[in-house]
């Protein structure tokens, strides 16, 4: 039972657009939090991504049984941070449980 993405922002989380990042720094980390906000920003390209990784989720899920899950745009980020920062998984998640700008983008 996955959704595209989180209607409304979580309370005490900044909306995605409002996000900050630092368009100086030469981290990897920040460049790709910008490319994802400004990809988030843009509706048209944000939809056509999302609908690739659920048309690529299996049809055998039953979409009205089960948890919730990640939502698609989850999925992404942290598939985005797994292969634009060629980290193992223990380096993932403790950025994705830390990082506070992941834990917004998200």
């Amino acid at each position: 039972m996955r959704t595209s993405f989180a209607i409304q922002p979580l309370l005490g989380n900044t909306a995605i657009e409002q996000l900050s990042f630092d368009p100086n720094s030469r981290d990897d980390t920040e460049v790709l939090c910008y490319a994802l906000q400004a990809l988030w920003c843009n509706r048209d390209a944000r939809d056509t991504v999302l609908g690739l990784i659920e048309a690529y989720h299996s049809q055998q899920v039953d979409r009205e049984n089960g948890r919730p899950g990640m939502t698609f745009w989850q999925i992404l980020v942290v598939a985005v941070m797994k292969q634009g920062l060629d980290v193992d998984d223990d380096r993932l998640a403790n950025l994705m449980s830390h990082h506070m700008e992941l834990r917004n983008l998200a």
